[in-house]
């Protein structure tokens, strides 16, 4: 907050706290990614097009990611998003600015490392995912299930391994008996002739790819294979398949949980912050001290201090408080308490029933005066007496 008042950082900061400057940067990355993507399937003539492009993109990322450190200094390279703005800066100075300064040649920029780097610069996409609330969701939720399924695939590769040597000792043992049937025997011979040719078979019995093609010729001549075949897809397919789908969402959920409970907390905190600004509120424009505010003490307060007039327009502004003034005196007594305003606020705070009360009332006030205009007209030949001084309360 101090680096607000400085003339150097002051502007800095408050243009990355833009939620335009925010909106800008997402666009660059959609374009940035599209742009590769155009980038992969051109010629060489369209190279230098886009490797002026992606100059364009990464100086643009390298000032936002400066701008960032010198408002937010190490603090922001401890976040999880600024270590990928970091990623992202590095991969990108060291795939597209690097290779030509280190050889102006061009030989080190075709080298399968740098190329692999280039290709890491698609992360800059998953800066965009909290902007779509499911998808970050679904995201999140698989990340958190790779260690459930890094063992869920331990048991699949031992379930693979243990049917593959009784596969072996099935199938290729007894060769002389499927060297007499063709297709038969070219189906052991490919599939089933060593052990890892049979875990290879089996895993793609796994997911269940054209497993009829090589099985059923084979249980028609043995009839022993068909429980081996059966035991396994109802092990691998069914039974760990599953069991990995329901992991998959179970952590989903769970992740989804404590995206609500984070989201409730962060409600929370943002509460307690806007009732100490409004209790700051109404002890700073409570002009005669009596506990309570009045529209009169607001709008002198609002002109004659300037930290009120800072609080009122952090809250929304001086007309949307007169707006929801009449909306929190539920007493009518045209006096708001902390307890009044507090209240109000913590109701008013996205309810959108609250909303369109607040858009009736403006509606009643204009009908107010004009009603009572045509009345002062129709008695007096003008409204000499003021409208102002009439209230809802006279109408």
């Amino acid at each position: 907050e101090h680096r607000l008042a400085s003339p150097v950082l002051g502007p800095v900061a408050r243009l990355i706290r833009t939620w335009w400057f925010d909106h800008a940067i997402n666009l660059v990355i959609v374009v940035n990614a599209v742009g590769m993507g155009f980038e992969v399937d051109s010629g060489e003539e369209e190279r230098s097009l886009f490797s002026t492009l992606e100059d364009v993109f990464l100086s643009i990322f390298v000032v936002e990611l400066t701008c960032q450190v010198l408002i937010y200094r190490w603090h922001y390279l401890v976040t999880w998003w600024g270590q990928l703005d970091l990623w992202i800066v590095v991969c990108g100075v060291c795939s597209q600015w690097l290779p030509s300064v280190l050889d102006p040649s061009g030989v080190l920029a075709s080298a399968l490392a740098f190329r692999i780097i280039r290709i890491l610069r698609i992360s800059r996409g998953v800066r965009l995912m909290p902007r779509f609330r499911v998808l970050w969701l679904m995201v999140r939720g698989l990340a958190a299930a790779v260690h459930t399924l890094t063992w869920s695939m331990v048991i699949l590769t031992a379930v693979i391994y243990a049917f593959g040597i009784l596969g072996v000792e099935l199938l290729p043992r007894e060769w002389d008996f499927w060297q007499t049937f063709e297709e038969e025997g070219a189906i052991v011979r490919v599939h089933f002739g060593s052990l890892p040719r049979t875990m290879l078979t089996l895993l793609q019995l796994t997911t269940v790819d054209s497993w009829a093609v090589v099985v059923r010729p084979l249980m028609a001549r043995r009839f022993i294979l068909v429980p081996y075949f059966l035991a396994f897809l109802g092990v691998s397919a069914i039974a760990v398949m599953n069991l990995v789908t329901g992991v998959i969402v179970e952590t989903s959920f769970a992740a989804a949980s404590k995206e609500a409970e984070s989201d409730e907390k962060l409600e929370f905190v943002q509460m307690q912050k806007l009732m100490h600004e409004v209790t700051d509120l109404l002890q700073a424009g409570d002009l005669d001290k009596s506990g309570d505010l009045t529209r009169n003490e607001l709008i002198t307060a609002y002109s004659n201090d300037p930290a009120v007039r800072q609080m009122v327009d952090h809250l929304g502004g001086l007309a949307e408080l007169l707006d929801l003034f009449e909306v929190f005196d539920d007493s009518g007594d045209g006096r708001l308490t902390v307890v009044q305003l507090r209240r109000g606020f913590a109701s008013y705070r996205g309810n959108p029933v609250l909303c369109v009360l607040r858009h009736l009332m403006n509606h009643f006030h204009s009908f107010e005066q004009e009603l009572w205009s045509f009345l002062l007209r129709e008695k007096y030949g003008d409204d000499r007496l003021g409208v102002s001084t009439l209230g809802a309360s006279t109408l």
